[in-house]
């Protein structure tokens, strides 16, 4: 018997931020998929729901802030990065936790873009795990996600490529020649039955036919899709960097099946890419203090400004007060005014 016939099978969703991870998450449900009972509740721009695991969640944020990082900064996870988290326990509680969630599901799948720029770590995870690991990499076209954090999150055009390029670029030098499956999110809005027909034969799970009707009846919706580009967009956009128009085409080739991962240059291509992406780290390391600095600077005068305004409403109060006494005065001692 093969060894991982008796290994559960967890689907990890790769992605940038507002790439279609959570849609793409969803629809794993229509293969079987179990994604857990402690899901992140539906909000805002995410009105159809995250289809993120809210303790999965916690410990990626968790970890992101022991190493003074965040899900927008622009730098990487270093080895050093990796090696302090492993030294301080992470590896077991991140263990227990995804044998916790697949206690009782033969197969899990979950997503949290945070785990993409934790890949490095992650992988130390899985191969110390009992787990048959698959990645799926949600992919959509880049402009599309400049446009959609410069709407949320108020992200120059320049800082949103370079996350997505240090998002796509992660997850490519992490899978290197394993197995990864592109999945497009404008495909899928388009054409959800062939893509999860995809995703089905590439996972050798079962489509569940009603779960699928339900999905592009509840879920699926043309309005969930705010921008759609062409590749010739990306390609003449001045913010965009000539590496992220780079990486972007090959995407492009891999989702139309004229390269695949396992083929031998590929190994070669992302060293080349990723040491592209090194020598930028200086730069990008000190982009991420200045803009810590001018946040906190921003939070300060927000705080002076909020106490300013209670100061002024405190004066307000103060002087109108004396006019009411003042007006008491003059009512009840006339002589005295």
């Amino acid at each position: 018997m093969n060894r991982t016939e008796n290994r559960k099978k967890l689907i990890v969703v790769l992605g940038m931020h507002r790439s279609g991870t959570s849609a793409i998450t969803c629809g794993l449900q229509a293969l079987g998929v179990s994604l857990g009972d402690h899901l992140m509740p539906p909000a805002g721009d995410n009105g159809k729901g995250f289809w993120e695991d809210i303790d999965i969640v916690a410990l990626n944020s968790e970890m992101l802030a022991v190493l003074g990082c965040s899900w927008h900064a622009l730098r990487s996870i270093t080895d050093q990065d990796v090696e302090f988290l492993c030294a301080h326990g992470y590896i077991s509680k991140s263990i227990q936790l995804l044998n916790e969630k697949t206690a009782n599901a033969p197969v899990f799948g979950f997503k949290d873009p945070r785990t993409t720029k934790l890949l490095p770590f992650w992988k130390r995870v899985f191969e110390k795990s009992s787990f048959d690991v698959e990645y799926i990499l949600a992919s959509r076209n880049p402009l599309s996600v400049v446009e959609s954090l410069g709407k949320r999150d108020h992200f120059s055009r320049e800082k949103s490529y370079m996350l997505w390029l240090e998002y796509t670029m992660t997850a490519l030098c992490a899978v290197g020649s394993g197995r990864a499956l592109p999945v497009d999110y404008d495909r899928l809005i388009s054409f959800p039955e062939e893509e999860l027909e995809r995703v089905s034969d590439w996972l050798g799970l079962l489509l569940i036919r009603e779960e699928v009707e339900r999905y592009c009846r509840d879920f699926l919706e043309k309005s969930l899709r705010h921008t759609h580009f062409d590749a010739e967009h990306v390609y003449a956009d001045e913010a965009a960097m000539p590496l992220v128009k780079e990486v972007y085409a090959f995407l492009l080739d891999l989702q139309a099946g004229k390269i695949r991962l396992e083929d031998g240059m590929m190994s070669g291509l992302f060293h080349e890419w990723k040491g592209r992406l090194d020598r930028m780290q200086p730069l990008l390391k000190l982009i991420d203090r200045q803009e810590i600095r001018i946040s906190s600077a921003h939070e300060k005068i927000e705080s002076f400004e909020r106490k300013g305004q209670i100061v002024s409403r405190a004066v307000g109060k103060i002087r109108g007060l004396g006019r009411r006494t003042e007006f008491f005065i003059r009512a009840h001692f006339p002589s005295v005014s």
